[in-house]
């Protein structure tokens, strides 16, 4: 049977709490990673008075074992000006099959790690 193994086309680097972006230099730096923002949730953000109470799901898909699983990580990707996202959830998909990869559900948050009223 063929499985499909993520293609981690990013590289990002974490913070973990109480570091953040604005404290200090990343934790680690440099990590494999896949961006995924699911595509039914495009369009979201033009509900009138919906974007100030809610956060759509941002994944980042990284390999299996590269980083701990933690509510306290702050990520970022290679963006102009930077954003970054905070972890909410972890778990590891597919466990055991050659395609497992590690799932951190986030959402938008400031450089101190705070989700923003609108970003």
């Amino acid at each position: 049977m063929a499985y499909t193994v993520p293609q981690f086309n990013l590289l990002v680097k974490r913070w973990t709490l109480p570091n953040t972006p604005n404290s200090g230099g990343a934790n680690q730096s440099n990590i494999p990673a896949q961006l995924y923002i699911p595509s039914r949730m495009e369009g979201i953000e033009q509900l009138d008075g919906f974007t100030s109470t809610y956060y759509p799901p941002i994944i980042f898909r990284l390999p299996a074992g590269v980083v701990t699983f933690s509510r306290s990580h702050i990520f970022s990707g290679p963006s102009s000006p930077q954003i970054y996202y905070r972890v909410i959830f972890a778990d590891r998909i597919h466990p055991g099959f050659p395609n497992q990869y590690d799932c951190f559900l986030t959402h938008q948050c400031d450089g101190n790690g705070d989700p923003p009223a609108v970003y």
